[in-house]
């Protein structure tokens, strides 16, 4: 992944969007040079910590309000990808994203953008996951990249 210009450009394209909207927020931003390769259970993800000290008009909900969506989940431009998909997609995208945490009393806390999700009703699932479109992207890698995605979440609701 680290090896992968489309991987990076991708990645580079959401810690960018961050950047822009903390930065006038902030007191203290780090934002490190390059990712690193966060290897879970059944996926590997571009990782790049932010941290940002922000003022105290900025309280958790009102960042995640700011920064939501992202372009992994929207596209870059925000407005010019949103109108696109809503005009391209077939069906509305309903929970498709969202984001998960803590939330602390004082509102401080910590947040990550959540990249598949799943609407379960009873016994029946409807599950969404997606793939970073970007210039250099291979149609049949995207969609193995998604089924992966999915297969995962079945997985989990085998336990469920």
């Amino acid at each position: 992944m680290l090896a992968s210009p489309k991987e990076l450009h991708e990645h580079a394209l959401v810690v960018e969007a961050l950047r822009s909207a903390l930065t006038p927020h902030s007191r203290h931003l780090e934002v490190p040079d390059r990712p690193r390769v966060l290897c879970l259970h059944n996926a590997q993800h571009l990782w790049t910590p932010i941290r940002a000290e922000v003022g105290p008009d900025l309280d958790l909900l009102r960042l995640a309000d700011l920064l939501h969506p992202t372009p992994a989940t929207q596209g870059s431009p925000r407005e010019a990808a949103g109108v696109w998909l809503r005009q391209a997609e077939p069906a509305a995208r309903g929970w498709y994203t969202g984001a998960a945490g803590w939330l602390g009393p004082d509102l401080d806390g910590e947040l990550w953008v959540l990249l598949r999700c799943a609407q379960i009703r009873g016994r029946s699932a409807l599950l969404q996951a997606g793939a970073g479109i970007v210039a250099g992207s291979d149609p049949r890698s995207e969609w193995r990249e998604t089924e992966a995605k999915l297969s995962a979440m079945l997985n989990a609701l085998q336990y469920a």
